[in-house]
């Protein structure tokens, strides 16, 4: 494509203006995911050195070794795909004929049935009747009530679970089962290590500025051509949490170059 600039005025100085996405691409060519909500975004590149010394343990030379290159930061959104990569897993997505199991906990209040009876109709179908119910209310220690057939015990049946008759009016309840799911999606975290982004490409697409007109906007492309996403990560479960990640760049042994990261830079199209 023609442009209106040539590759040597590319090679000068720009303004940093933000991380348009981060791309992960497997070993197939296929993209997996993009985050496009970056924040924080950071490039550390690492060397260590060996030093020469005399036989006064003067320095000679400081000699370059081992480099590494890791990309830092976070993505102000939850995102399911980069954490089913995190933890080595896959997203299973339930359907009639993949159900997933999850444990599912409604929090209902009761209504009287045509038995003058306090009933609970729950959210899902349970694989089992639960074993008991939690009856609290705010401010008061909770009661446990078992469920099957006895005296004083609450009866489950076909999605519903009826309160003996010592409760008269609404009562609140905690009503734990495991359920299958046909409408969701499950994330697991094995204690088995199942290592899968060593083969994973990732381009991060960055947007710069002309230093002297901000309207010039230069796109540079920050490619790992082998790189794992490291599996320790801290999630703060609350609105102002955002989902941190590290990726590493890997020496790609079987390659000529042996690049563990490369930068370009293009025009805007």
């Amino acid at each position: 494509m023609a442009t209106d600039i040539t590759s040597a005025e590319l090679n000068g100085e720009y303004t940093i203006d933000r991380v348009r996405r981060i791309t992960r691409i497997n070993s197939a060519g296929e993209i997996d995911w993009t985050l496009t909500s970056i924040e924080d975004p950071t490039v550390e590149c690492t060397a260590e050195y060996r030093e020469k010394t005399d036989a006064q343990g003067i320095r000679l030379a400081r000699l370059p070794s081992a480099k590494g290159v890791t990309l830092s930061g976070s993505n102000s959104l939850l995102s399911t795909a980069l954490l089913a990569t995190q933890l080595g897993a896959t997203v299973i997505e339930g359907s009639s004929a993949n159900k997933i199991t999850s444990t599912i906990i409604d929090d209902l209040v009761s209504a009287q049935d045509e038995n003058s009876k306090q009933t609970f109709t729950l959210s899902h179908t349970p694989k089992a009747a639960p074993a008991s119910i939690y009856v609290y209310s705010k401010g008061k220690t909770g009661t446990k009530v078992e469920v099957g057939t006895g005296d004083g015990q609450a009866v489950y049946a076909s999605g519903k679970i009826t309160l003996p008759d010592s409760y008269t009016g609404a009562t609140r309840a905690l009503i734990a089962y495991d359920t299958e799911i046909e409408t969701g999606i499950k994330i697991s975290n094995s204690s088995e290590i199942a290592e899968k982004a060593g083969t994973a490409k990732y381009v991060v697409e960055c947007l710069f500025a002309d230093v002297c007109d901000s309207t010039l906007k230069r796109f540079g492309y920050l490619v790992f051509p082998k790189a794992e996403i490291d599996a320790n990560f801290t999630l703060n479960l609350n609105t102002e949490g955002t989902h941190p990640f590290t990726i590493t760049a890997n020496k790609d042994y079987c390659a000529d170059n042996e690049e563990l990261c490369y930068w370009t830079f293009v025009p805007q199209s």
